[in-house]
């Protein structure tokens, strides 16, 4: 009995290996659909990185570009009366500043894509185009249905209603006052927050060396309630670097998971999820780069300075100019001392400077 049993066993974990195999054949003969072989930034593909989903969003870039450029003479000039007049004046004003943007995109994707090294490209960019290369194809996938539906005869009268009513849902920031936009970014850094607490265990349960000095980061963080200072935080730069136990290919999947909702990184954990976390910080670090450049955080105004901590993972709501202020110059003392291989510390960057903020929104 014990002799067949065990040959059942063997025979069961042959055809098992087989199957793997046979997948594995499958998966390797199966066509590459990204092409890309290390993460450089969001959207961004080369000439020899194109595949049939860039060009598919390539022509879908251009022929929406081509509907907003002539949105006024065919939409908004031809109203009817009912429509408020309210709604015309901030569909016309955020339809301009869209194109505006439209136009930035393409002239910073042509910079990127003309050459293969899109760290040096960075460079020639400013703190400006590199946000709008950031945030724009996101704000493009709130307002596009909206401006489609809108250009039907008579579907004004639906469209614009409800989208003055749901403009956090529906419209783009280029149509937001002053107020809706505060409400967005509250509405948005609730959500991210309130991951916080999830990265943190995470970071709690890794094994690192005790010599590395997290373990004293974390009781400043867990124990005193306090925040720890950049100089603290740059000193445990090592255990984030490739290789290490926090970088981020060998970090879990549910880390990686609460990670990109921390950020608001699209995608599914199921897909390159490691990589989109890569390139998105990437990006960031180049915007960090770009404000040091260009004069320190003290040059922005209030409101680019609003949406710069907001971006790192900030309640701005309510928040004085001076604390945000030190928030993001705490930020880039870190940042600028970081590169391509340690962007996971930017990426947790936000937990270890921002749990225990003041500003924080606990739940």
């Amino acid at each position: 009995m014990i002799a067949k049993n065990m040959l059942r066993y063997s025979v069961m974990r042959y055809h098992s290996h087989q199957n793997l195999n046979m997948i594995s054949r499958t998966f390797s003969a199966a066509p590459i659909l990204n092409r890309k072989t290390n993460p450089s930034l969001p959207n961004l593909a080369t000439a020899k990185e194109v595949t049939k989903k860039t060009e598919i969003k390539r022509k879908a870039f251009s022929r929406l570009f081509d509907f907003v450029e002539h949105y006024g003479e065919k939409v908004l000039d031809k109203l009817l009366p009912e429509v408020a007049m309210k709604a015309v004046k901030t569909f016309s004003r955020g339809t301009k500043a869209l194109l505006a943007d439209m136009k930035e995109y393409s002239w910073v994707n042509h910079v990127l894509t003309e050459t293969s090294n899109w760290q040096k490209a960075c460079l020639t960019l400013s703190r400006r185009q590199l946000e709008i290369y950031l945030y724009l194809p996101g704000e493009m996938m709130r307002v596009t249905p909206v401006l489609i539906v809108s250009a039907f005869p008579f579907a004004q009268n639906i469209a614009f209603p409800l989208a003055m009513m749901f403009p956090n849902h529906l419209l783009s920031s280029h149509f937001y006052n002053e107020n809706q936009q505060s409400m967005a970014y509250h509405g948005k850094i609730v959500g991210r927050q309130s991951h916080y607490r999830h990265v943190l265990r995470y970071l709690n349960s890794s094994i690192v060396t005790p010599k590395s000095g997290f373990e004293q980061i974390l009781s400043t963080i867990l124990h005193d309630k306090t925040t720890p200072n950049p100089a603290a935080i740059l000193r445990l730069k090592s255990i984030f670097e490739e290789a290490a136990i926090l970088h981020i290919k060998l970090l879990t999947a549910p880390h990686v998971k609460h990670l990109m909702r921390a950020h608001q990184v699209r995608g599914s954990i199921l897909w390159i999820p490691r990589f989109r976390l890569q390139q998105h910080a990437n990006l960031v670090h180049q915007i960090d780069l770009a404000i040091i450049r260009e004069g320190g955080p003290d040059l922005l105004s209030l409101e680019e300075l609003r949406r710069a901590c907001h971006l790192r993972g900030l309640n701005v709501k309510e928040q004085d100019q001076a604390v945000m202020l030190k928030y993001l110059t705490e930020w880039l003392t870190v940042t600028s001392k970081l590169d391509y291989t340690s962007m996971s510390m930017l990426l947790h960057l936000p937990i270890l400077l921002g749990y225990n903020h003041g500003s924080r929104i606990w739940d």
